[in-house]
């Protein structure tokens, strides 16, 4: 029987490979499974698959899997594993943030076109959550109503959150009490866990991952970033899995992350630490000497009801750091609630509005199509929470959107890049 489960565990990788790359090049981490009845169906701790080879190879017409479920299954240990959920507790109710990852990979999954064993979770309006987002949901249910979430998992997460042999001091995950930069929550208190680097591919900064996980971690990290280029480049990374990957990605310092998107569009020159116009100069003679245009920035504030004021401090704040760090370039800085209710130029020194202009609901429709027209931008940032209908057709420009996350559960389309952030001073 062990020999059959590794048997059909090798045909679920080879398929894999074949439905879809980026899943499959990371099954080949696991290599072949450890076959054990110590667990009671699958599970894995980062290193290894492991499968209860009865549960594994029982036939689908005596209550067991098909072929395609199997395929699921290693899909799902290696998204457990790509997606760092493994090592992302940080204090949380261990049952509800087991629920919270199996609800955001199985949702994934699914979506991806993948098939999966019978009693997985995926309670689809957590559809296009991250799991720390999900369990937020599971937890104020649960504190409200104590005993609403019970379900089990559809495999094992017994072995999650173990330092690794060599790893660490030992002391694990179940020994952490939970004090995190933000309380249970765990989520990263004021943005500044991570580090600086240009990887464009980050699940789970250094501030993210528990104690004694963090060699384990970056080897996935750099696995993910791996298999998510190759595929990219090859045009096989499902939309909703790329953008899966943008919303995992863990707190590192978010103007970083977004000065780099900004730099990759304005060009070299962008520099948020350094409000030094001479570089404007050189690319003038760039411009001149090679006649290309040069590019221009969009910020965008969401002024709605649904933005509370110490947001919009913030965003006000930020916008001004965009202005000023392009130098001598205008920067188009819009403001909206259901329409458009400022929409101005603006070159480092110039005056910023200092009052946002109108508070009532929130369309994101007539803000992107004013965008388009107008004034050229090439890229836009907006500051939001979301909470509002966006166009189903993307715009023709780049769209970095600046989510406020905690005061809403809704997300963008898959056609925007997202960066969470969180309220200063709340």
């Amino acid at each position: 029987m062990a020999r059959d489960a590794v048997t059909l565990a090798r045909r679920a990788r080879g398929a894999m490979l074949r439905q879809s790359p980026w899943f499959g090049f990371l099954s080949m981490r696991f290599g072949d499974p450890e076959i054990t009845d110590r667990i009671p169906t699958a599970a894995t701790d980062g290193k290894k698959l492991y499968l209860n080879p009865e549960w594994f190879t029982k036939a689908q017409d005596r209550g067991g899997m098909s072929d395609k479920q199997r395929i699921g299954l290693v899909a799902h240990e290696v998204g457990h594993c790509a997606l760092g959920h493994l090592w992302r507790r940080k204090g949380r109710d261990k049952a509800l943030w087991n629920q919270a990852c199996d609800h955001a990979i199985n949702l994934l999954l699914l979506e991806s076109g993948f098939e999966l064993p019978e009693g997985g979770l995926a309670d689809t309006r957590f559809d296009k959550m991250t799991a720390e987002q999900i369990y937020r949901i599971l937890k104020d249910e649960e504190d409200a109503n104590p005993g609403t979430h019970k379900q089990p998992t559809l495999d094992s997460h017994e072995l999650w959150g173990i330092p690794q042999e060599g790893e660490g001091d030992g002391d694990g995950d179940d020994k952490k009490d939970g004090n995190s930069a933000d309380g249970q929550d765990g989520s990263g208190g004021d943005g500044k866990d991570g580090d600086d680097s240009d990887d464009d591919f980050e699940i789970a900064g250094d501030g993210e991952v528990d104690k004694g996980s963090e060699s384990i971690a970056k080897e996935w990290q750099r696995a993910a970033k791996e298999a998510t280029a190759a595929c990219s480049m090859a045009g096989k990374l499902p939309g909703r899995l790329a953008h899966a990957m943008e919303q995992g990605r863990a707190r590192m310092p978010w103007k970083q992350i977004s000065a780099r998107w900004i730099r990759r569009r304005l060009g070299a020159g962008y520099n948020p630490d350094r409000m030094d116009a001479r570089w404007w100069a050189a690319a003038g003679i760039v411009v001149e000497r090679y006649g290309r245009p040069r590019p221009r920035c969009g910020a965008a504030i969401d002024t709605s009801m649904s933005m509370p004021w110490k947001a919009l401090i913030q965003c006000f704040g930020e916008i001004r750091g965009i202005v000023d760090s392009v130098g001598g370039s205008q920067v188009r800085v819009l403001q909206h609630d259901t329409e458009v209710t400022f929409d101005k130029e603006l070159r480092r020194g110039d005056p910023m509005p200092d009052k946002a202009v109108g508070r009532g609901g929130t369309d994101f429709r007539p803000i992107l199509k004013a965008a388009e027209k107008g004034a050229k931008i090439d890229m836009l940032v907006m500051f939001t929470d979301c909470d509002g209908p966006w166009p189903e057709k993307a715009p023709p420009f780049p769209v970095l959107v600046i989510r406020f996350e905690e005061i809403s559960h809704k997300m963008p389309p898959t056609w925007a890049q997202v960066i969470n952030v969180e309220i200063r001073g709340k």
